[in-house]
Order: structure tokens, then sequence, then C-alpha cells
């Protein structure tokens, strides 16, 4: 089986383990991919954006979904409706860096050409908040494609099936990013009309992914999933890494690369049944440390790599762990880290000046990844489109090809039973660097959904009810910039307010002046080769000291 490793190269080419494929040179999409599609798309203006850079919002003929809901309002690319929403300047740049390491490919992907490999089956996203802002991206470029008055599912019709799932995903680690415990997320799905669902699992630490049987973290997350929820035909992008490193501490070397080893392993013994596994390898955070080597607080900038007093060689090293690693184990890897590195730009602004400098707004980098997943389903050695008779052929026991019923989510906070069944309560805990979902609102002005459940709303998972008086519901933690930012679920600011819209446009002229720094080395450099020594010895000390579950 050939190991295949899509990654974004000056050469403009598709990297592969053992082969190189030109982007130009790869077969074109199949001829089924555009059989059935649930919406069409009319040709851009000369002002509109690429579907995938946000153009799906602007650009949709028929089929389409309500563009005054919640769920499309924060896909709207030309407001600032949520935290994520980049500036305009800030979409250019990444479009700019994708024309010039990939040429135009990347604008002509289609939400039909994806969809083609999703149909039928489960696109399971598990991996921590910048997995979740995959979600968040592909929920927007499929806009279309999935019933936004049914809102978002619970990935199984049984609420004590979702609580194991959850368990499993749930860590007692803590780390050098963080010094508490992390909130884990409910696991939620859309359902996309013609068949199949995206799924978000919250796991931030390497060591639930596929622990051993004996270790503390068993069950693990992949092995609970594959035994009870997931069927063979589905496909699994994970990620984990940056719960396991800071920039100004460095990397905890060996939990993360014995959780690397483990998921390898894993994969080599289950992949018969299970083949379709992508590892999404960890972008390079930003972050800036000040000549101490203390995180800057608060950040009211983000800088180039080569500037943030850090070790260049931290990033690159949580990076080429993981190629190293799991590509021995033949596992499929989405690699977009030399992208990242240019991409200092690109990152989370809010308006009091203060910045996220490890997330990416909207439309940008997790967009962008989305072409990137795309070409590795079309290099993946047995990844093809499904029919829906071969769906039905490959279940296995009495899962059924149907899609699941419906449990609504309308909350990403854990009920208060699931948190007491893993000896815990939400205090104590950090959400993941960003923890609202930027389509949350508490305002049904501009909702056309009809009787849609929404997120941000104090509902249930299932039976269970959520727990009241979480200190994290509705909170986005900028935990990069070291300052929080609290949320009252409203999505932004209005969609329709003129004044609101110039003073942004004010507001990013400042911005993009602020970001366009001299080239150069800052006056700090990068740390000196013993200090890199020493963080890492730093980090390798709290990683052998690190709890585990009791």
């Amino acid at each position: 089986m050939m190991t295949s490793r899509i990654t974004i190269t000056k050469a403009r080419s598709l990297i592969l383990c053992f082969s190189v494929v030109s982007v130009l040179g790869l077969s074109a999409t199949p001829a089924h991919a555009a059989d059935s599609c649930p919406a069409s798309y009319r040709q851009p203006a000369s002002n509109e954006l690429p579907l995938l850079f946000g153009g799906v919002f602007q650009r949709c003929a028929a089929g389409c979904q309500p563009r005054k809901d919640d769920w499309s309002v924060a896909c709207n690319p030309t407001q600032p409706t949520t935290k994520r929403t980049c500036r305009p300047f800030q979409t250019a740049a990444v479009m700019a860096a994708a024309r010039a390491e990939l040429g135009g490919a990347p604008a002509q992907l289609t939400p039909c050409q994806l969809m083609a490999y999703l149909r039928h089956r489960t696109l399971w996203l598990i991996g921590d908040s910048h997995m979740k802002h995959s979600y968040y991206a592909l929920r927007c470029f499929l806009l279309d494609a999935w019933d936004h008055k049914q809102g978002e599912c619970a990935p199984s019709a049984s609420p004590a099936a979702n609580a194991a799932l959850w368990r499993a995903a749930d860590t007692n680690h803590t780390s050098v990013l963080r010094g508490k415990r992390p909130m884990t997320d409910v696991p939620k799905c859309i359902h996309l009309l013609e068949g199949g669902r995206i799924c978000w699992v919250h796991s931030v630490r390497g060591e639930e992914f596929a622990a051993a049987p004996s270790a503390p973290e068993a069950p693990a997350l992949l092995q609970v999933l594959q035994g009870s929820l997931a069927s063979p035909q589905d496909i699994f992008l994970l990620n984990f890494g940056r719960w396991h490193f800071h920039n100004c501490i460095g990397l905890m070397a060996d939990s993360y690369t014995q959780s690397l080893l483990q998921l390898g392993a894993f994969y080599q013994r289950t992949r018969a049944t299970f083949p379709n596994m992508f590892f999404k390898v960890s972008g390079h955070d930003h972050t800036e440390c000040d000549a101490a080597g203390n995180m800057v607080d608060p950040a009211t900038r983000c800088v180039p790599a080569g500037q943030g007093r850090y070790p260049l060689s931290i990033g690159r090293r949580v990076a080429d762990t993981a190629v190293n690693v799991l590509g021995r184990h033949n596992m499929s890897l989405v690699d977009s880290y030399a992208l990242s590195l240019q991409l200092w730009q690109a990152h989370t602004m809010y308006a009091d000046g203060s910045v996220d400098c490890n997330h990416w707004c909207a439309p940008g980098l997790s967009e962008l990844d989305i072409w990137t997943l795309y070409e590795a389903f079309r290099s993946h050695p047995t990844l093809r489109p499904l029919a829906a008779a071969a769906a039905a052929g490959q279940q296995r026991g009495s899962r059924a090809a149907a899609q699941p019923a419906c449990l609504p989510v309308t909350s990403d906070r854990p009920p208060a039973e699931w948190l007491s069944s893993s000896g815990s309560s939400s205090m104590g805990r950090e959400g993941d660097e960003e923890g609202a979902d930027p389509s949350s609102s508490s305002s049904s002005s501009s909702n056309t959904a009809g009787d849609a459940v929404m997120p941000g709303t104090d509902a249930t998972v299932g039976s269970v009810a959520a727990e009241g008086g979480d200190a994290h519901a509705g909170e986005e933690t900028n935990a990069t910039a070291g300052s929080s930012h609290t949320t009252d679920n409203s999505g932004g600011s209005s969609n329709n307010s003129s004044s609101s819209s110039s003073s942004s446009g004010l507001a990013d002229q400042a911005a993009a002046a602020k970001y366009q720094l001299p080239g150069g080395s800052d006056a700090g450099g990068s740390l000196s080769a013993s200090a890199d020594a020493a963080m890492q010895h730093n980090a390798d000390t709290i990683s052998s000291s690190n709890s585990h579950h009791p």
C-alpha cells in the first residue's frame, strides 16, 4: 500500500512518498462526481470570491439553503459577523499564497467535487480547536448540502453511545499549552442531504486516540468509535499536536511521539477494515515570546516566524515527527505546515486590538486545507466515491445504511451527568482555545430556518440536560494571547448596519497597515540553540510528570 503525503510546496506540486504527481497532471475529477448535486452556483462577478473562499455564500443559483439564518450568516465572508471572520486583506493574503504555491487549482474546487467522496459515508473530524475550525470551514463550503432546519445532530440516536464517545475523547492530561484540564466539547454532526455526515469529535491530546488496552486512557477513542458508531467506508481525519507544545516552553516530545507511534500501530491493525484514515499535520503557531522567553501577554500583533523570539525548530519538529512516524506506518498525511509558516498575517484579530496568533481567521487557511484534503482523497490508493448500493454492502452487523435519526445538539458543553461520570465538573477546566460556535446566536430576528435547532441555547444533548452555570458556556478564549474574549452568543455585529460596515472598513485599513511590517530579523531574533535545548528539557520534564486518568 502506497503512503501518500499531500503537502503544499513551492514547486506547485503534490509530494507523495514514493511518487511525485503534478497538480496539473492529476486525473480529472471522476465523471460521476457531478451526477447529482443539491445546489448549483453561478460564475463569479469580478468582485466575488472563489467558492472555496466564501463564494458559496454569495453565488448560489439553485437549491440554496436560507442565507439569513444563523448558520449562513456565520459564513458570510464580507461582514465581520464572528470573531473568526477575516479582514479582506487577510483572505487576499491566503489566496495570493495559494496561487504562488499551487496555481489556480484551489480556486476551482466546487462543493460537488468534494461531495462525491462524502456521500453515503461519515467524515469523522477528530482533534483540537484547529480541527473544529476545519469542521466550521466544511460546514460553510457545503452550506447548501445539509438541512439548516434540522441543525446539528449527535453522532448516535443513543444518548449512552454519545456519552461513551465523549468519555473516550475527554482527557485528564494538562500540557505546556494550558495549565488546566481542557473542557471537551460535545460531539456533533451535520447530515448531508444526499446521504452521509460530517461529524466533529473534540479530543485535544494524542494519548486518547489509540491508547493500548492496559493504558490509563483506555478504552481509546478510535477503538470506541470504530467498535460502535463508524462503518468501514467512513473517512477519519485526525489531528493532535497543539496541546503537546508551546512556542515559549517547548515540545513534550515523549508523549507526542508515543501517541503517534500508538496511532500508527492502531492503523496497521485496523486498516484492512477501516482503510480511510488521514492525519493532518499541525500548522505553525506564530505566538510571540518576549526577551525573557515568556509568552507576550496580551498579544497585539502577529509577526513573521523568524521574528517571534522562539526556536523555529519547535514547530518543524512537531510537523516532521508526525510525517516520519506515521509515514512509516503507511498513513496518508495532509500537510500544509510550510504554507502556514508564511501566513503570519492570517490569524484571528479581535475588535479590542488583541490577536490570536495560533488560530486562523476565515475564509483562510482552514478553507485551503479543504482543497488539500480533497487532493488527498483523490490520491488515496483505495478511497473512491461511493454509490448507495456499495455503502449498504459495506455495513457491518446490524448497522443500517440509512442516515441515523437526528438527536439534536444545541450546545457545545457536556451535560453535568457526563462530567460527573468522568470524575470532574466544569470547575477547574478551560476551553480549548476557542469555545463558541461562530453561528451561535441569541437573537432570532434574522432566523428564517423555521423550527431549526440553533446552537448557543440552553438546550439538551439527547435527553440529558446541559449543565447549568457552566463558566465556559458561550466563551471564546484566546489562549495564545493570554486574554479571554467573552461573547453573548449573538454572532457579532448586525449584518445590515451601514455604520458598522464603515467603521469596519477603517479598522481594516488600520489593521492592514499594522501588518505591513518590514522584513528582516526582529531585534530579539530567534532563541539560541542552548535556549532551544533548555526549553526542550523543561517540556520533556513536564511531559514525564503529566497526570493520567484515575
